[in-house]
Parts: structure tokens; sequence; C-alpha cells
């Protein structure tokens, strides 16, 4: 009897074992399946953010030498102007649309988080950007009496290339992203002649044969920006008392100039109460310039708030002196927050000689 169960139990377990081997080989055969992690999403605010810093930038030289000129030729003393007074720097910064999670799952990154992520990204590199600003202000360009000299400057884009990591909710992230400077490098210079050291004496030559005077015209915004403006090529000299300031200066006959006045306030609220007594005039060889062809406009730079006149001065004659004249009045003394300027007649006069 006891025989005969064994048996049977082995039997039982024989065909048990048949049966799962079965199974075994028909899941075997089962096509597989793949389980895809559902991307995560961003869980509250972002923190934590670290971004990492290219152990080398990438440096190249980036559209066309610009030009830079110093004419002095009538100078009494050293014309001197920096890289900072010409020209400034700019900076882009990109940051990814597209964030990478520790899991490696790809997550699109809000634009208010984007937003935050640039706002960190750019503290990052302010230092960088405010050390090359103020490297400008040491790049001295100079032009002794008696010359003309032309400083040739590079544009250089430097670009720094990494990721920025952050956290949100429960996973970390990380982003690629791009900040890119572009600097002036002053890379030469070269001297242009001067006709001669003296402004030429007046002479009786007939009406016929004197070339049209220099004209003026409203400059568009694109003449505006990209013009030479005359005053950068002067030592000028405020005036809070009535009186007359004459400088002299040497230029190309074939290029223009923006050439106007400008009238500042510490704040907004001295612009306006020193502009209210003020009347200014700009005159071209004892012609005044008409209004429809100044233009007038503010600027708020750093605080400062200014109102500017401008004109676009061509067509040079070469044949004497044209002046350029600054007339404006000042009904009462005002304070325009830094100093007091006296009631009274004031001129500003440049006697300018173009070269061919």
């Amino acid at each position: 009897m006891i025989t005969r169960k064994i048996i049977f139990s082995v039997c039982l377990l024989i065909l048990s074992l048949f049966f799962y081997g079965c199974n075994i080989s028909n899941e075997d055969n089962l096509p597989s399946q793949t389980i895809e992690a559902t991307p995560t999403s961003f869980i509250g605010e972002i923190k934590g953010v670290q971004v990492e810093n290219p152990e080398f930038p990438e440096r190249r030289v980036v559209g066309n030498p610009e030009n830079i000129e110093l004419p002095n030729c009538f100078g009494s003393a050293d014309l001197t102007r920096t890289l900072g007074t010409q020209t400034t720097i700019t900076n882009t910064l990109n940051v990814g649309s597209t964030a990478t999670t520790s899991a490696g799952a790809a997550v699109e990154i809000p634009a208010t988080a984007k937003f935050d992520l640039e706002v960190e990204v750019g503290k990052e590199y302010s230092e960088i950007k405010q050390s090359a600003t103020s490297r400008l202000d040491t790049a001295v360009m100079t032009a002794a009496p008696g010359t003309h000299i032309i400083y040739i400057i590079e544009w250089k884009e430097i670009e720094y290339q990494s990721i920025v990591r952050f956290i949100s909710g429960s996973d970390v992230y990380s982003v690629d992203y791009s900040y890119k400077l572009i600097v002036p490098d002053m890379v030469s210079n070269k001297a242009l002649p001067c006709t001669t050291s003296v402004l030429p004496a007046p002479t009786n030559t007939p009406l016929a044969d004197l070339q049209l005077q220099a004209t003026a015209q409203f400059p568009s915004d694109v003449e505006l920006n990209g013009t030479l403006n005359i005053w950068d090529f002067i030592n000028e000299e405020d005036l809070y008392n009535p009186g007359t300031r004459t400088y002299s200066i040497s230029i190309s006959s074939q290029q223009p100039y923006r050439w106007g006045a400008i009238w500042c306030g510490k704040d907004g609220n001295y612009l306006q109460q020193i502009m209210t007594p003020l009347d200014m005039q700009l005159w071209i060889d004892d012609v005044q310039v008409p209004n429809n062809q100044i233009r007038q406009y503010e600027t708020n730079e750093f605080g400062i708030y200014c109102h500017r006149w401008a004109t676009i001065v061509s067509g040079w004659p070469t044949d004497r002196t044209t002046t350029l004249e600054l007339r404006y009045s000042v009904a009462y003394s005002v304070f325009d927050g830094w100093a007091t300027v006296n009631p009274g007649q004031y001129k500003q006069i440049i006697n300018v000689i173009a070269l061919h």
C-alpha cells in the first residue's frame, strides 16, 4: 500500500514538471513587450541651479575690420580716445529648450523656467563681461598734433558652451547653453598725410569757383547709430557761464559726420526743468539748419537723462574752412543736478578742414 502511494506521488510530480516545462516553452514563444518610461514633468519651481563653465572658450574673428579715425592735423595737443568711448561690447545668451532628466528622458522646458535659467547663466558671466568692458577703457588711441591716425579694429567672438544643472521636484535636470561676447580688438594703426600744418588763409576766390557748402540732412535710424559723431574727435569743454569755445579739426571730405548738441540732467525731473529756459540752434557757415533737418530725441543711459539734437553733415568743401556752430541761450539760471548753468548767450564752434 505504501509502495503504491509512493509510485502515485512520483507520477504526479513527473506530470507537474511536464506541464510546467510546456508553459515555459510557450512563454518563450510569446512576442516581447517594451515598457517605456513616462517622461518626467516639472514640479514646482527650479532650484539648485549650477552653471558649468567650459575649460576653454572658443574664439573667432567675426565681421569686417573697422577704422577709428583721429584727425589731429591742426590740433595743438594730443587727441586721445579709448576703445571704451568709441565702441561697446555686446553679448548674446541662449539656453536650450529641452532638458534631460537624470534617467535620460528629454523634457521640454517651460518658458518661465527657461527665463529663470537665462538669468542665472547671465549672472555667472556678468563679471567676465564687466572685466572685458573695463579693459576697453585702458586701450588708448592717440594722435599727436599735426597727425591723422587711423586705428584698425577687429571684432572677436568669444563663445562659452556648456551645461547648466538644476533641480525641479525630486529630479535633477541638465540643459545646454551658449554665452557669446563680441569684443573689439585694436590690431594696428596707420597714419594719413596732412596736407598742411596750419589753417589755410582766407582767399578772395570768385564765387563761381567756390565749392558748395556742406549740407545737413535729417538722420535715419541707421545713420543715427552708424555715422561717426564729430564731437568724438574733440576735447569738448562744457560751459556754465555765457561765452564761446572754439575748436579745430581735420576730417576726410568723403566722410559724412553726425553733429549736434546734447543737454543732460541728473534725472528726468532735472532734464524737464533745464529744457524750459533753453533755446538751441544749429548753424553751418552762418546759415541756420532748419528744424526739419534736425532729429530731436531723448536717451536714458546709466540713469542720466539727455535731450539730443542730431543732423548728418556731408559734402564738405576742401577749398575753405567749414564752421559748425551751436548757438544757444539760457533764459534763467538752471541746476542740472550737478552744476548751475547761468543765463546768457553761449556758442560752441568747430572749424572743420576737409582733406581730399
